[in-house]
């Protein structure tokens, strides 16, 4: 039950984070910033994906998930999806911050250092998103077939993939106009 929940939680992240990186990608690009509309798309996804999180972390603990982390033949994409995480976890405080961050730093090494983190949080994001929805759907039961489940993952990764190309390439050059 509390994994149906949290794979429920996964997929309102996923659409939000859509929204918020839409959005944001919009600002970068114009160099429009409404203050009050990037709390709204910001804030909002940050409390389902913390909440997320914290599903997440009782399920890996209290569900005998942690004895998986235990296994040498753990397989790929449940290593990258708790990386990613966890990389996730702790950028996300520097990724809220990263516009003061960049404003306050512009020229020093403050300023490539939070761009870097940026790239970092945005590959962990990534990452994490396509190795993360087809075990949500199979979790809801919306898919039951292996080879669906595959195409699934490849279409994942090809988008996520070209998204994470666009986001790095926005950000980077943006904020050399911007500061």
């Amino acid at each position: 039950m509390i994994k149906r929940v949290n794979a429920y939680f996964s997929l309102v992240s996923l659409a939000l984070i859509a929204v918020h990186v839409i959005y944001e990608l919009f600002a970068y690009i114009t160099m429009y910033y409404n203050p009050v509309l990037s709390a709204l798309v910001s804030y909002i996804p940050a409390t389902i994906i913390v909440t997320h999180a914290i599903i997440s972390i009782i399920c890996v603990i209290f569900l005998n998930d942690s004895i998986k982390i235990l296994y040498k033949s753990m397989n790929r994409e449940t290593v990258l999806q708790r990386v990613s995480a966890f990389l996730m976890v702790i950028l996300l405080p520097v990724h809220i911050v990263s516009y003061n961050l960049l404003e306050s730093s512009a020229g020093s090494v403050g300023y490539i250092v939070t761009e870097i983190a940026q790239v970092i949080f945005y590959m962990s994001l990534y990452t994490h998103i396509a190795v993360s929805v087809s075990k949500a759907f199979v979790t809801l039961g919306f898919l039951d077939d292996d080879r669906r489940r595959k195409r699934i993952d490849v279409f994942a990764m090809i988008i996520c993939g070209i998204m994470f190309i666009i986001t790095t390439v926005i950000i980077l050059t943006s904020h050399g106009k911007m500061f």
